[in-house]
């Protein structure tokens, strides 16, 4: 099993040199999440922590675009996966989204892996003149759009929310896995359906051991279970190998630890030695040569 972690809510100019310590510590892969605003006030329940207390996020110097802080952290990292954890597709358009996938992969040299969810702020879809209740019907036609783009050479679309003219964006077949978020019965079942991989949220070891047995027999009932699949959780508890070997055990292929474990204190104010010196005691509770 791989070993990850997630870099967020560090400082964007932070990662890069995070995530190359990260690299040479033997961390596999890390998660970059985002929000695109931060609404001062909201009504919208967070689906895995109850009621979000505005504002969601806050906008200092942490708040970053997810695509620039991928491009800074491939450009000084050379084996770590960069993984987008997640990235929130309806509220973009898909040609601009294979774009950037296309360009992230080509700067990290394959190593993008393209976590994607249907979001669950509505006042952020509001703020971006993108109709919350069409989220998921526009998440999954991005998703079809997005297959056919990746596949290189020309295609044209007519759906429901987009429509575009013969184009390209690859001549070559670009291999971009992507992996679906969420917990929910109908995010599971989508991640079985369309998906390249499962990407967890931070929930019980059981409730993803759960989600990986329903995933495993809606793509078997679909035909799909010899084809690949990855399976992605992040870790609940403590970040030392006791924790982390019961997800071994329990068949993930990786298992992601949340910043927050690994530095407990508030990321604005410690130095970024100090967060490096966390990066060095995690590996060494978790054990991470023993993966």
């Amino acid at each position: 099993m791989q070993i990850g972690f997630t870099i967020y809510p560090n400082r964007p100019d932070e990662m890069g040199p995070l995530c190359k310590h990260a690299e040479d510590l033997g961390f596999k892969h890390v998660w970059v999440g985002e929000h695109i605003v931060s609404p001062v006030e909201n009504a919208s329940n967070h689906p895995y922590g109850g009621r979000s207390r505005p504002p969601v996020l806050p906008s200092d110097d942490r708040f970053y675009d997810l695509w620039i802080a991928i491009a800074a952290i491939a450009a000084q990292t050379n084996k770590i996966m960069i993984g987008s954890g997640i990235y929130l597709l309806a509220l973009r358009h898909p040609l601009s989204t294979a774009r950037a996938c296309l360009t992230a992969q080509h700067l990290a040299h394959g190593r993008f892996l393209f976590g994607v969810g249907i979001g669950w702020l509505a006042e952020e879809f509001e703020a971006m003149g993108v109709p919350f209740a069409e989220r998921v019907t526009r998440f999954e036609e991005q998703i079809h759009i997005l297959r056919n783009l990746f596949a290189g050479g020309e295609y044209a679309h007519d759906g429901q929310h987009y429509k575009f003219p013969r184009l390209q964006m690859t001549g070559p077949k670009a291999d971009i896995p992507i992996m679906i978020g969420g917990t929910k019965g109908a995010a599971v079942r989508r991640a079985a359906r369309i998906a390249d991989g499962w990407y967890g949220t931070t929930i019980p070891l059981e409730d993803s051991i759960a989600i990986r047995a329903e995933i495993l027999r809606v793509r078997a009932e679909e035909g799909h279970a010899d084809k690949p699949f990855a399976f992605h959780a992040r870790v609940l508890g403590a970040a030392d190998y006791d924790n982390l070997v019961r997800y071994q055990d329990a068949g993930f292929d990786s298992a992601s630890v949340i910043w927050d474990v690994l530095h407990p204190e508030d990321p604005r104010t410690t130095t970024l030695d100090y967060k490096l010196r966390c990066l060095e005691d995690g590996a060494k509770r978790i054990g991470i040569n023993r993966f």
